[in-house]
């Protein structure tokens, strides 16, 4: 199945004006922070903050070099890296990378699936929860082609396989009564039933995408935390193993469950009930079906002093260099940014950025790889200089990205019941969404902008213990999470 290749919306060429207003933007040492240009008339402002420090008055100005950027384009893949600038202060000073990667929007033969379920059936799931998400695997199933193959297993205070993998053809019926016959009970161990479910795919033809779907609507009762399911869940993806991960209802626990989904290159979805969960395994289905690429990953090689401080869009482990994507589908977007530290002792070159993309062509069932050109970096003593270096677009999307990141800071602090900072840090993004939308418009900043505002709204009027006020808490954070992995910023 093809999946739809998102709509970009079009980057404004600055004009004079445009240009002289971004000469004033810098990278803050807390992120990336737009200043105020210094007005057209009248005594000179004070000098705006910013990550930079002043040049001194003696040293003269140093010719500012443009933000650099490499296309690798290899099989069905496409990634654009690019620096935010292409200078940086002498000392201390930060600077940003977009890592924007696109499968080609092209029909493929659907590659054979092979899909394990892991389904909560603990005591809170009883009753109609669970009659939907038994409807929702029946139906599912309905939609697998006879060749490809299903594992089912349930977890409560134990886990158990309820229908080992195998072809779905002839199975059919014997599918549809073994789902008959599960019923609810019981505490919830999520990584027993994620290891059997692991387990169970290590028997799926080489072929075969494969692909985990964890199903749960509590918290996790093992004791082992997000970190160390995390770091379980992350040792399956180098086998091919993707694992998304689904909350229904109120009452999970958030943070296991997007750390599954994060070590396991997968998507995350809240679904405030099971009536929302056939779509979601329908979806995960047609995208495993239209595979292109898996274990994609761009590996960067810094020279100078550079390190990585944050990455929005990815899990990228620390004293890593290497930007996990997972698998791709056919038509399919995504982006990372990185925030990056540099130090420089001196002016003059501070080394090359290099980039290669790795991952395995479905096509052939073979590697892939291919080196992207240099991307030079310098540093520089003039702030000046490292403005006038810095690429618009780039600066606005990380920029965009980061601001989204703080609002969902603003969301926790309203659910842990701290209305005032919560207050406090949406009136801030806001301020920044609005200095951002006066330099670099577009649709998406618009909407984030309206976002923002009626999350200050509701921060005022709802209760975030109210199932209202977690629902909205939940739904909020699910659809930044999407977002910001699917760079709508642009």
């Amino acid at each position: 199945m093809r999946l739809a290749r998102r709509a970009r919306a079009r980057r404004r060429a600055p004009g004079a004006p445009y240009a002289a207003a971004l000469g004033a933007a810098a990278l803050a040492v807390a992120g990336l922070v737009l200043v105020q240009p210094p007005p057209a008339t009248g005594a000179p402002p004070s000098p705006p903050p910013s990550a930079s420090p002043p040049a001194s008055p003696s040293a003269p100005t140093q010719a500012a070099t443009s933000a650099p950027a490499t296309t690798l384009r290899q099989g069905p893949l496409t990634a654009r890296v690019q620096l935010s600038q292409g200078a940086v202060m002498t000392g201390a000073d930060r600077l940003a990378m977009t890592l924007e990667l696109t499968a080609d929007d092209v029909d493929v033969e659907r590659p054979p699936v092979s899909l394990a379920l892991v389904l909560d059936v603990s005591g809170s799931m009883s009753g109609e929860k669970l009659g939907q998400a038994k409807r929702a695997v029946t139906d599912t199933v309905a939609r697998m082609r006879d060749g490809d193959q299903l594992a089912l297993i349930t977890y409560d205070s134990t886990s158990r396989v309820v229908v080992p993998l195998g072809p779905v053809g002839a199975r059919r019926g014997a599918i549809a009564a073994a789902v008959t016959r599960i019923a609810a009970g019981g505490g919830t161990q999520i990584p027993d039933g994620l290891a059997l479910g692991e387990r169970a795919l290590r028997d799926a033809p080489d072929a075969h995408v494969r692909r985990i779907v964890l199903v749960s609507d509590g918290i996790d009762g093992s004791g082992l935390g997000p970190d160390g399911v995390g770091a379980l869940v992350r040792g399956w993806t180098p086998r091919g193993v993707s694992v998304a991960s689904l909350g229904i209802g109120l009452d999970y626990d958030e943070r296991f469950l997007t750390a599954v989904a994060d070590a396991g290159r997968g998507a995350y979805a809240f679904l405030q009930s099971g009536a929302e969960l056939e779509p979601f395994l329908v979806k995960e289905l047609d995208r495993a079906g239209s595979t292109v690429a898996e274990n994609v990953a761009i590996d960067l090689a810094f020279a100078g002093d550079l390190r990585i401080t944050a990455a929005h869009g990815a899990e990228v482990q620390p004293g890593s260099t290497r930007v996990p994507f997972g698998p791709m589908a056919a038509g399919e977007t995504r982006l990372v940014v990185l925030e990056i530290a540099s130090r420089a002792e001196r002016a003059g070159p501070l080394g090359d950025v290099r980039a290669s993309l790795r991952f395995r062509d479905r096509a052939g069932d073979v590697p892939a790889a291919i080196e992207g050109a240099p991307l030079s970096l310098v540093a520089v003593g003039d702030a000046a200089a490292v403005e006038a270096s810095r690429d618009p677009a780039t600066w606005a999307q990380a920029e965009a990205i980061r601001l989204e990141r703080e609002q969902a800071r603003a969301i926790e602090r309203w659910r842990a019941g701290d209305g005032a900072a919560a207050a406090a840090l949406a009136t801030s993004n806001a301020a920044g969404l609005r200095e951002l939308q006066a330099h670099h418009d577009s649709p998406w900043i618009r909407q984030q902008l309206a976002e923002v505002e009626a999350d200050a709204e509701r921060f005022e009027r709802m209760p975030a213990a109210s199932a209202e006020g977690r629902a909205y808490g939940l739904r909020s954070n699910a659809r930044r999470r999407a977002r910001v992995q699917t760079g709508v910023y642009q």
